[in-house]
């Protein structure tokens, strides 16, 4: 089997490539499970990138285990000292290990050490770039392949990292797939942990402040609201200009039922950040649950401008403005939620029923009202066709109105009738003039 398809990629002198491809294998074959399979990897992954750096990738190659005797692979590389010329000085050659050669318990750490001093610096941690420059051209075969082996332990000890970080160490050693890597829901989703909001002008301890972030955050996931509080308040104590300890305190004292704290630090959030919709959303529902409903609605209507779907800030609008008995606002509200919610929502069903019954009040007001403007204005009439109308409108127009409530059919008939009614009644008053 020669070495490209040991490594399960074809022929390449892309050393990216192939970093990948080695990382990628060696994660189905551990070196305790398999060493001999672990060094046909291993192997194939030096002589690959030796080829890719020294202009060989045209030259066949095989790789064979045999504990009995030479390798193959030691045969080759005595061969090919022998038969090809040296390469240019530009050009590092990669010094091949050999089976039985292994790293001792001192040269472990050092390996690691490009790695750490990397992690260490808060500005340099958060840039893709000092990543990328570190894994493709600054670590050795040997760095890189303790690295790959590795990765694992180091970033679940060293886990305060951007998302793009994170993605960009994923692509390298598919970290993500290893069963011993907790922190695979970093990589899976942007959980918006900024890294750009620290001022390296300022001296502050970012490194201590980005743990007890990134440590309130790890326990507002499992819920424990109480400890995330006591933790961002550590965290404010080091530094006070990012937005998201602040978010992450104040839905935690939202579900802890504490209302004005919560608004005071969803506040501060949207002072940092304004653009964060579920800040102004949880915002919105704790003036809410003040009784703050103009406040409320306010939020609620800045979400709708940016989403007009949002079913949360359209559901939030329609409490608000049922709270302050504005049904005839709310209406747009409650068609807009039901045909974007066929499923409804037990509480606006609840507050639909209660205005589609003030509603029928509010008609029902107006029609006795308008009944009485009529009675009145009849019974100043004494004329034989006054008396006429009268008997219609008692016996006829008056059942009609108010079925037309509840069909509006025949409320359009009735309009027509109404109409007709004062326009007699007007010629009849010309008449008697």
């Amino acid at each position: 089997m020669d070495i490209w398809s040991i490594l399960g990629i074809e022929k390449t002198s892309d050393v990216k490539e192939i970093k990948r491809a080695y990382a990628k294998a060696v994660k189905k074959c551990h070196p305790e499970d398999d060493p001999e399979g672990f060094m046909q990897i291993r192997k194939a992954y030096e002589e690959a990138l030796e080829q890719a750096q020294t202009g060989r990738g045209n030259m066949e190659f095989q790789v064979f285990v045999n504990n009995s005797s030479k390798s193959n692979l030691d045969y080759f590389e005595d061969n090919f000292i022998e038969t090809v010329s040296k390469p240019e000085e530009t050009f590092d050659r990669v010094r091949i290990r050999s089976n039985r050669e292994k790293y001792s318990s001192k040269v472990k750490p050092q390996l690691l050490e490009k790695v750490e001093l990397l992690y260490n610096d808060i500005f340099r941690r958060r840039d893709v770039k000092c990543w990328q420059d570190l894994l493709n051209n600054e670590l050795t075969i040997d760095e890189y392949h303790y690295l790959a082996e590795n990765a694992w332990n180091f970033f679940n000890n060293n886990y305060c990292l951007p998302y793009e970080v994170w993605k960009l160490i994923d692509a390298e050693f598919l970290i993500s797939e290893d069963p011993r890597f907790r922190w695979t829901k970093l990589i899976k989703f942007d959980y918006g942990l900024p890294f750009d909001c620290f001022d390296p002008n300022l001296d502050i301890d970012y490194s201590s402040y980005a743990k007890f972030r990134f440590n309130a955050f790890e326990v507002f996931g499992d819920g424990d609201y109480q400890e995330t509080v006591k933790l961002a308040q550590d965290a404010e104590k080091i530094y006070n200009g990012d937005y998201f300890i602040y978010k992450i305190k104040g839905i935690s004292l939202y579900f802890l039922h504490n209302y004005d704290q919560a608004i005071e630090s969803l506040s501060k959030a949207l002072s940092l950040n304004d653009n964060d919709l579920e800040l102004l959303l949880y915002r919105g529902n704790a003036f809410f649950k003040c009784g703050q409903y103009k406040k409320a609605s306010v939020d609620f209507k800045i979400v709708l401008k940016k989403e007009k779907d949002n079913l949360e800030a359209l559901k939030g609008m329609i409490m608000c403005l049922c709270n302050m008995k504005k049904y005839g606002l709310a209406d747009k509200y409650f068609r807009n939620f039901i045909e974007k919610s066929p499923v409804g929502d037990i509480q606006v069903n609840i507050l639909f029923e209660k205005y589609e019954n003030e509603r029928l009040r509010g008609r029902l007001r107006k029609v006795i009202k308008y009944v009485k403007d009529v009675n009145y204005k009849i019974s100043t009439e004494h004329s034989i066709l006054s008396n006429i109308l009268v008997f219609v409108y008692c016996t006829v127009l008056i059942p009609i109105l108010v079925i037309s409530i509840f069909m509006p059919f025949l409320g359009l008939i009735f309009a027509g009738i109404i109409i007709a009614f004062y326009i007699i009644k007007y010629q009849s008053n010309k008449k008697n003039y």
